[in-house]
């Protein structure tokens, strides 16, 4: 009877720790594997800016839109379907939503050749608010986090 007890309390307390264990672990190892394919995306976009920049130098502007169906340059990433493009004052942003298993938070990836980032929650921010709004308007909803790589940032939503 007292192995069968010392049995049973074997296995609750593998039962009760098992889970905290593998919680731990997995928070470890996602924190390590989203910044590794961050850093993977950015690296592989550098094609894909290189053109943008080649366009400028072309057409003596940026792009207007690179809206299209099937996108050429690729994140290669899993998660990561393909990056957007949109002008941006002088310059233009270079985005892509970067997966997450944080609860209740969306994570947006930024380029920008003069770090001047901005992303809004609703295109209706864009229409109706002037840049005082915007940033107003995004206050306490957002964290921007600058990364090691020039011109990029991280914008994490709370949802």
């Amino acid at each position: 009877m007292a192995h069968l007890v010392g049995t049973i309390l074997i296995v609750m307390a593998v039962l009760m720790v098992a889970p905290l264990v593998v919680l731990a672990a997995q928070s470890t190892l996602i924190g390590a594997l989203t910044t590794r394919a961050r850093n993977r995306a950015i690296a592989n976009s550098a094609a894909f800016i290189a053109e943008i920049e080649r366009y400028r130098e072309q057409h003596g502007a940026y792009p207007a839109s690179l809206f299209s169906i099937w996108g050429d340059y690729k994140p290669s990433i899993v998660g990561i379907d393909r990056y957007h493009y949109e002008p941006s004052g002088d310059a233009y942003n270079v985005i892509f939503k970067e997966p997450s298993l944080d609860f209740g938070i969306r994570r947006y990836v930024v380029y920008n050749p003069r770090d001047a980032q901005r992303v809004t929650l609703h295109e209706q921010d864009r229409l109706l608010l002037d840049e005082a709004g915007l940033d107003a308007d995004n206050a306490g909803l957002t964290v921007v986090q600058a990364l090691h790589q020039p011109h990029w940032k991280v914008f994490l939503f709370l949802s």
